[in-house]
Formats: C-alpha cells, structure tokens, sequence
C-alpha cells in the first residue's frame, strides 16, 4: 500500500526523533577555490553533511592540523529549477535541519543530498568552479518521512530512504502533480520501515536499501537490506516488483539498556539497534561487491554473492584496522562510514551511549575520525560538548560544523 503524507510525515516525526535532524549554527571560514596544487592531491578529500555540504581537503600531512574548504553549498542559496511533490512554497523548511547524507553522483557532475526535515536535492557540482557558488539545484522534492538516504540511478532519476521506504521520482518529467497518488511526483515506491541508506550497484544492476523489518521502535524488529532492481526508461522508471531480502543478525538490542535511559529518548519511545550507512567497499579491499552497514552496536559487511553468511559477524575490524583501539575508538553509533580504494577509512560517531566532546547529541559529531594505514587522524568540526570550549567560538570552525555522514571524494573527480 502506498504510504499517505499523513502517514508520511508521522512516522517521519518518530525516526527524527531517534535520529535526529542536524542542527547546528555555524560560521563560515577558510573558503577558496582549488588551485591546481590542490587538484593534484585530490585523493584526501572529504565530502560531509552538516548544516551546509562542504567538500574539504587536508591542509597538510595529517588532517588533524586542518583542512582547507574548496566547496561550500547549500540549497537555500538560490531557487531552484524545478521544486517536486509536497514542497510548495515553503519548501525551504524541508531543509530547515541541514543535510543528512551528501555525495557525489557516479560520474563526479553532481551532488545529491538528502535532509531529515524532509527534502532532497541535486546541485551540478563544478570542482574547478567558485569555492561558494549560488548554483541553482537541478532537483528538489519533498517526500517527508525523514529522508537519510538519496542515490543518483544511471539515467539521472532519484531514489530516496525515508521512514516508509524508498521513493522513486523521474528527475527529468515535469512536476505536474497529476499521478494520481495524492503524495507529489514520485513515480514508484517500495516499503522499507526505517530506510537509511542507498548505494546502486553497477555491477549487479541493483539499488541496495538498508532499514527495519518493522521499525526502529519495534523490539522484535531486524536489520533488513533489499535488493531492488530498477528498470524503463528516464520518464517512466520502475521499481522491480519484488525486491530481494536479506535479514541482518542484529541484536534487537533496546538502546536504553546501553545509555539513552529510560524511554531512550524525549518522546518515550524506546528504540532498537539498526541500520544507519550503507557504503560501497571498493574491490581490492574486500570481495567484489562487498558492502559496509553500520548500526547503532556494530559494523556489518555484506556480500550477497557469499556462499554462506552474507553478513560478517558484528564489529569486524574495518580493512586496515587491525590495530584500532576499539577502547577509544569505538565502532558503535557510527552514523557515516566510507571506505577509499587503499582501505583507508572515514567516520563519524553519534553519542547514543557517551556524551563528550566528540560528539554534538546523540546523532551528530564534532570530529571527522580517519584510520588509515593502521594509524588514527581526525578532523575537529565543532567544539559542542568541550567544558573549556569558548561558547563564541564554537561550531566556527568549518562551515558545515557538527556533521552525520561523511564520504571519501574519488580521486578521478577533478
């Protein structure tokens, strides 16, 4: 059954709730254009989502003594071409949150973003271009539901996770409202409780989406991935009828037993381990098509082509990671989580079970963590829970400041 935007905009409410809405309220500093310098050392780059999306690349040997902002955007910067669905006039408070998830489309020309507030967007991106550019996004909607996840397919068309499902809306037919659903303009939709991340495989022609089986408040809920085909041509996409299913070996752990006390959170509602990323793992570093899922106790890999157990058994060292000290490192909670071609790794950790002065709340972070070649770095955004912070001065660091997710820039995007 197709969800109803009241319906949509309930359940979005909760999973807002449980992972809340970035919010923060920083300052800008240090944009500039890449040099050619720059664009030489492309492979240490960084794509976060925050209150802004900011592309950033490490200043020096070590991303510890900072990191320079060569791309710094937003969607309220200008109006954009085309505004889908429920946005309406007010569709800026769709993005009132800042941005949840932020990277770049597969050819490197674009950026898709998705905002817990409600809405998605794609911007054309020109590296090469000004640092801060007022570029008009190509693509806004407004599915509600608290939107985690979007994926750019190979025909330009947009797949979004929110707390129903995944939505599928055809980015180059008009927006004319008339599909007779009553929710907007998307054009197919396949239900996934509590949708957090997306990733399309080339290789096996397949959209992957990660969620719930039946919530993040259900007890006896699991983690769940769907393999969805997607087929028709760019103005009449479709979703495959019937998706694969892969039920993840989750604890069904309830989090306040862990550290969010009683009720969890404000709206006493108690919520159960699962899902937040799902990111590729580039060949060469694990099997071909092996997939990284990060949920609130564990990292996961799954490969659906495994003979046996298509999910590693939880907190399995990320590649290279051999030596991490999980003590004070810890892999639980990391909300973003990507991997480069050398195995190096880029994270951000909420605070769900240890409030301090890495993290903002309990879903956002205050440092960009890498672990590359068996040694820790890391990258200070924000200064939320540090008792000697001085107050003028925080969330002034970068322009996105605390962010949930972050993603290695490819090399080949120049």
């Amino acid at each position: 059954m197709k969800p109803s935007r009241s319906r949509l905009i309930a359940i979005g409410a909760a999973v807002a709730c449980a992972a809340g809405a970035v919010a923060i309220s920083p300052a800008i500093s240090e944009v500039q254009s890449p040099s050619e310098e720059d664009r030489e050392g492309n492979a240490d780059r960084v794509i976060i989502a925050g209150e802004r999306v900011n592309i950033l690349q490490k200043k020096s040997e070590k991303w510890k003594e900072g990191a320079k902002t060569q791309w710094d955007w937003w969607v309220t910067d200008s109006t954009p071409a085309r505004v889908y669905g429920e946005c309406g006039k007010d569709w800026k408070q769709h993005f009132a949150g800042g941005a949840t998830e932020a990277k770049l489309s597969r050819d490197g020309k674009s950026v898709v973003v998705a905002s817990s507030a409600g809405g998605v967007a794609v911007v054309p991106y020109n590296p090469a271009g000004p640092a801060r550019p007022k570029t008009a996004a190509s693509f806004v909607a407004c599915p509600g539901g608290s939107p985690h996840s979007a994926e750019m397919l190979p025909d330009g068309n947009v797949a979004v996770a929110t707390a129903s499902g995944i939505f599928l809306y055809s980015a180059t037919r008009p927006a004319d409202g008339k599909n007779g659903w009553g929710d907007g303009d998307y054009v197919d939709w396949v239900e996934l409780p509590a949708a957090h991340g997306l990733h399309w495989d080339e290789e096996r022609k397949k959209l992957w989406a990660s969620g719930s089986t039946k919530g993040l408040d259900k007890a006896d809920g699991k983690g769940m991935v769907l393999g969805i085909t997607y087929s028709g041509k760019p103005k009449t996409p479709k979703f495959g009828k019937t998706p694969a299913k892969y039920v993840m070996p989750t604890t069904g752990k309830e989090l306040g037993d862990i550290g969010w006390g009683e009720g969890n959170a404000s709206d006493g509602v108690a919520y159960y381990d699962s899902p937040h990323e799902l990111s590729p793992i580039p060949d060469g570093v694990r099997d071909g098509g092996t997939m990284a899922i990060t949920t609130d106790l564990s990292i996961y890999e799954f490969n659906p082509d495994a003979a046996g157990e298509k999910f590693t058994s939880p907190r399995r060292p990320i590649p290279g990671a051999a030596e991490w000290n999980h003590d004070k490192h810890p892999l639980n909670e990391l909300k973003g989580l990507s991997i480069r071609s050398d195995g190096a790794a880029a994270y951000a950790r909420g605070a769900t079970f240890v409030k301090n002065e890495r993290t903002c709340n309990t879903y956002s972070a205050a440092y960009i963590d890498f672990f590359i070649k068996g040694k820790h770095d890391e990258l200070q955004l924000a200064q939320c829970n540090n008792p000697n912070a001085n107050p003028a001065d925080a969330d002034k660091k970068y322009t996105a400041g605390s962010i949930y997710k972050v993603r290695w820039v490819a090399a080949s995007v120049t």
